[in-house]
C-alpha cells in the first residue's frame, strides 16, 4: 500500500501543467492555463488548469480533478498505477507492495512474458526493415500506402519462413524457454525434441493493451493458396484475454473521448487505413466475436458505437451478436454498411489511390468522404435490420416477417433505459404498421414482459450462484488488481541493439512510462454555495467558524458540496489547517469536487474588475462575498421547506377528523412562519441580515484576490 505521505510527494513533485501539456497545448491566461479539452470536442478552449492548486477544470464537458485524475483518464489507468507512473517520471521511489511469495514469483514471471513480448516486436520489426526475404512484405505493404511512419508507428513486422529463427535469437539474449512458451512465441516439436517459432512467413501485427503494453500478436499469412490460417493469433497467455482486448484501443482511447464515439469494426488494417486518413477513433475486436467485456472496456470512453462489420455472412451474423450485447451493455447504437464488397481498408485505399491531390490533401478529402457517407447511410439498429430483412426477402411472408419481429423485439427488450426503450419501440411501431396490424400498446407489453422474463431469470440465477459468485468476484477483484499492477511498470530493459530508427514506436512511448472512464455529465451545481466554500478554504479557520456559527451542513442542496462543509467545520471542531493545499491531497473523486469549488467559468481582468466594482460596488472582502453567498442560500433552504410543507399539507386525508384539522393547522401555521422570514430575507440586504465576525471592523480579515467572485445574472 502506498502511504499517505509518498502520495502527497508524487503530487508535489508532478508538474500538472507538464503532465496536462502532453495531451493538450496550454496558453498562459492569468493566473490559469487554457486549452482545447481532451475529453470532448470543442473549437473555443474552456479546459483551465490552475499550477497553484494542482487542478484542472473543463467547463463544457466538468471534467475536473487533479494530476492523478487526469492521468488516470487519459491513460485508462487506476489511481495506484497512475501515482506509480508519475512515481517513475520524476525520480520518485515508491516501495513495492507487500505480496506473498508466490505473488511476487508470478509478478516476476509476469513481467518475463512482457519482456518476451517486447523483444520479439522488435526482433519482426527489424526483420521486416532488413531481411531480404520480407521484401514481398516491404512491397505488400507499400502497395496498400503503409509507409515507413505507418508501419513504425504500429509496430508491424514479419516472421521467417524458418522454424525457429526467433527462438534461437531469444535464448541469446537470455530469455528463457519457460518464458517463450508462456508468451506463446514458440512451441513444442510434436516429433522430437526442441521447439519451433508459433509464427513463421506471417507479416505481424502487435496486439497491446489500452496503457499500450504489447500483450500478443496476430499474424497474417501471404501466401492465400496454402491450406492454413489467413490470421493466426497467439493464445491465451498471463498477459492475453483475446475477450476483453481490442485492437488499436492504445491508439484511439484519447480521440474516442473527443468524439464522444467508437467506431467497431473487423480487421486490423480497417484501423489502420481509418488512421491514416484521420479517423482515429476505430478499434477492431482481435477476431473474436464481440464480448461483453470488450463492451465494458469501451463503456469506459463513450456511451455512443458505430458498428461496421463486412457484408458477407460471417460478418452479418458477428454483427448481429454483436449488436445485442452492445444494447444490453448500454450502449446507443448505430449500424453502418459500406458499398457492396467493401470494408474500411479498401473503402479508404480506394479513394485514395483515385485522387490527384498531394498525400496529405487526399488524406482529409477521404477523411471528408467517408464521414460524409456515415452521415448519409448510417442508421439506428431497427432500420437497418428492416431494411436487411427487406433486402432479403424476409418481409415477404408471415414466417419470416414473424422472425424480423421477435429479433427485434428480443434486441429492444435488451436496452436498459426505459426512455430509451420506449423510444425504440414505438419506432419499430412505425417503421412495421405496414406488416402488421395492431396497436404499439402490443408491442410495448411484449417488450416489457420480455424485460420482466429477464429479470426473473437472474434473480433465480443469483439465488442459486449468491455466494460462490461472490466469492469468484473477490477473487477476480483480487487477480485484477495484482495484474494491473504488474502491468503498469516498465518491462526489462535489455536492449537489442540500437533503437534510433529501428524501433517502432510503441516502445519509446512505453520507456517514458504508462482501460478509462466514461465521460461524466455536467453537473450543475449552486453557485452560492461553491463561492462560499471557496472563501471558507481560501481565508481559512476565522472565516470558516463564522460561517458555521450562521448555517448548519442542512443548507447545502449539493451533496457533495455539503461534505466539503462537514469536513470544513470538523476541522475548526478540531483546530486543523484549512487551506486549498490541505484539499490538494484528497482523492481524485474529491479532487474533481475541489476544482468545481476553486475554479469560476469566467473571471475579469484587473482593469474590467475594477471597473465593474466601481458601477456595481462588488466587493473583494472575503466577509461580504461570504455573507452575499450566504443569503441566497439561506433563501433557497427556506423556500425548499416551503415546498416540502406543501406537499405534506396536500398529502393530508380530507377529513373532517380532529387529528387531521390539528395536522394541517400547524403546517399553515408553520408556512406563516416560514414566509415572513423569507419575505423579510428578501427585503434586506445581505449585510443587514447577517452580523460582522468579532473585531471585523477594528480589523479587516485579509483580502485576497487570487480569485476573484463572479456576480451571476
Amino acid at each position: 500500500m502506498i502511504t499517505d505521505h509518498k502520495k502527497e510527494e508524487v503530487r508535489q513533485a508532478a508538474d500538472i501543467i507538464e503532465i496536462v501539456g502532453d495531451y493538450v497545448q496550454l496558453k498562459k491566461s492569468g493566473q490559469s492555463f487554457t486549452g482545447l479539452c481532451p475529453f470532448h470536442n470543442e473549437k473555443t478552449p474552456s479546459f483551465n488548469v490552475n499550477p497553484t492548486l494542482g487542478i484542472y477544470k473543463c467547463f463544457g464537458c466538468g471534467e475536473g480533478g487533479d494530476v492523478f485524475s487526469f492521468l488516470m483518464k487519459m491513460e485508462g489507468v487506476g489511481f495506484t498505477e497512475a501515482i506509480r507512473t508519475l512515481a517513475d517520471r520524476y525520480h520518485i521511489d515508491i516501495p513495492e507492495p507487500e505480496w506473498t511469495e508466490q505473488q511476487r514469483e508470478d509478478a516476476t514471471h509476469t513481467e518475463g512474458i512482457l519482456h518476451a513480448l517486447r523483444f520479439a516486436g522488435l526482433y519482426y520489426y527489424r526483420q521486416l526493415m532488413e531481411l531480404e526475404e520480407a521484401e514481398h512484405a516491404r512491397d505488400y505493404l507499400q502497395k496498400r500506402g503503409y509507409s515507413q511512419k505507418w508501419i513504425r508507428m504500429f509496430g508491424l513486422g514479419y516472421a521467417t519462413s524458418s522454424g525457429d529463427d526467433l527462438y534461437k535469437a531469444a535464448l541469446k539474449e537470455g530469455i528463457s524457454e519457460e518464458l517463450l512458451l508462456d508468451a506463446d512465441l514458440i512451441k513444442p516439436r510434436q516429433q522430437g525434441e526442441g521447439y519451433y517459432d508459433t509464427f513463421r512467413g506471417r507479416l505481424m501485427f502487435p496486439i497491446f493493451n489500452p496503457s499500450g503494453r504489447l500483450i500478443a500478436f496476430a499474424g497474417r499469412i501471404f501466401d492465400e493458396g496454402k491450406k492454413t490460417a489467413k490470421y493466426v493469433n497467439s493464445a491465451q497467455t498471463a498477459v492475453y484475454n483475446k475477450s476483453a482486448v481490442l485492437y488499436g484501443l492504445n491508439f484511439a482511447k484519447n480521440e474516442i473521448r473527443k468524439e464522444q464515439e467508437v467506431i467497431l469494426v473487423e480487421g486490423y488494417t480497417d484501423v489502420m487505413s481509418l488512421f491514416r486518413v484521420g479517423i482515429k477513433h476505430a478499434v477492431a475486436s482481435s477476431g473474436t466475436a464481440l464480448t461483453e467485456q470488450q463492451i465494458r472496456l469501451l463503456k469506459r470512453y463513450t456511451p455512443k458505437l458505430l458498428m461496421i462489420y463486412d457484408a458477407d455472412p460471417a460478418g452479418q451474423q458477428a454483427m448481429e451478436r454483436g449488436l445485442d450485447i452492445a444494447l444490453e451493455g448500454g450502449f446507443d447504437v448505430e449500424l453502418l454498411e459500406l458499398p457492396e464488397g467493401e470494408d474500411p481498408d479498401s473503402f479508404v485505399r480506394k479513394r485514395l489511390s483515385k485522387s490527384n491531390s498531394p498525400v496529405e490533401e487526399a488524406q482529409k478529402e477521404v477523411n471528408e468522404t467517408f464521414r460524409q457517407y456515415r452521415r448519409n447511410h448510417g442508421t439506428d439498429f431497427i432500420t437497418f435490420l428492416i431494411h436487411k430483412a427487406e433486402k432479403e426477402g424476409l418481409m415477404r411472408n408471415m414466417s419470416g416477417q414473424a422472425s424480423v419481429m421477435n429479433q427485434l423485439l428480443h434486441s429492444i427488450s435488451l436496452i436498459e433505459d426505459p426512455i430509451r426503450r420506449q423510444i425504440a419501440t414505438q419506432q419499430l411501431h412505425q417503421q412495421t404498421i405496414k406488416f402488421r396490424s395492431g396497436t404499439d400498446r402490443e408491442l410495448h407489453a411484449d417488450v416489457e414482459k420480455r424485460v420482466y422474463s429477464r429479470a426473473e431469470q437472474k434473480k433465480k440465477r443469483s439465488v442459486f450462484s449468491g455466494s460462490t459468485s461472490s466469492q469468484l468476484a473477490d477473487q477476480g477483484q483480487n487477480k485484477e488488481t495484482l495484474d494491473s499492477s504488474l502491468l503498469s511498470g516498465n518491462a526489462s530493459s535489455t536492449a537489442v541493439g540500437d533503437k534510433s530508427n529501428l524501433t517502432p514506436d510503441y516502445l519509446e512511448k512505453m520507456d517514458s512510462g504508462a482501460s478509462g472512464q466514461k465521460l461524466q455529465k455536467k453537473i450543475k451545481r449552486p453557485e452560492y454555495e461553491r463561492v462560499l466554500l471557496k472563501m471558507m478554504i481560501e481565508n481559512g479557520v476565522v472565516l470558516s467558524r463564522y460561517v458555521g456559527e450562521q448555517i448548519n451542513e442542512d443548507y447545502f442542496e449539493d451533496e457533495h458540496f455539503r461534505q466539503i462543509y462537514q469536513d470544513l467545520i470538523s476541522r475548526v471542531s478540531n483546530q486543523e489547517t484549512i487551506s486549498p493545499e490541505v484539499y490538494r491531497s484528497g482523492d481524485p473523486d474529491m479532487a474533481s469536487i475541489i476544482a468545481d469549488v476553486m475554479f469560476e467559468q469566467y473571471s475579469l481582468g484587473d482593469s474590467a474588475r475594477r471597473h465593474l466594482m466601481d458601477s456595481m460596488s462588488v466587493s473583494t472582502d472575503p466577509v461580504q462575498i461570504t455573507k452575499s453567498a450566504l443569503k441566497p442560500l439561506k433563501l433557497h433552504y427556506l423556500r425548499r421547506i416551503m415546498t416540502d410543507l406543501n406537499d405534506n399539507l396536500r398529502a393530508l386525508p380530507a377529513l373532517e377528523e380532529i387529528e387531521v384539522l390539528e395536522q394541517r393547522k400547524s403546517l399553515v401555521m408553520t408556512m406563516q412562519v416560514v414566509q415572513r422570514e423569507i419575505s423579510q430575507l428578501e427585503r434586506r440586504s445581505a449585510d443587514e441580515v447577517f452580523p460582522d465576525p468579532p473585531g471585523y471592523r477594528e480589523a479587516k480579515i485579509e483580502i485576497r484576490e487570487k480569485f476573484s467572485y463572479t456576480p451571476k445574472k
